[in-house]
């Protein structure tokens, strides 16, 4: 059984978005509560300051649950 979250926004103190407004307690409620049996988290965030802060946030926030954390690589958009 797949189970998939999409974010759409990173933590930009700049443009005031910060941790809470992510709702990674939404994903820390399913992976405590085994209401899923999630085994992955894939991070598939942009390569920038912000990009990079949310990953570091969601690794803390899981690093204590028996589940895996990936980042997928940056790529170039639009190269081929």
């Amino acid at each position: 059984m797949a189970y998939t979250m999409f974010w759409v926004s990173v933590i930009s103190p700049v443009s005031g978005i910060g941790p809470a407004d992510l709702h990674i307690e939404t994903l820390l409620q399913r992976l405590n509560h085994g209401q899923t049996e999630i085994k992955e988290v894939i991070l598939a965030l942009s390569p920038t300051l912000e990009g990079d802060t949310t990953a570091f946030y969601i690794h803390k926030r899981v690093k204590d649950l028996p589940v895996k954390v990936s980042t997928i690589a940056p790529g170039r958009a639009g190269r081929r």
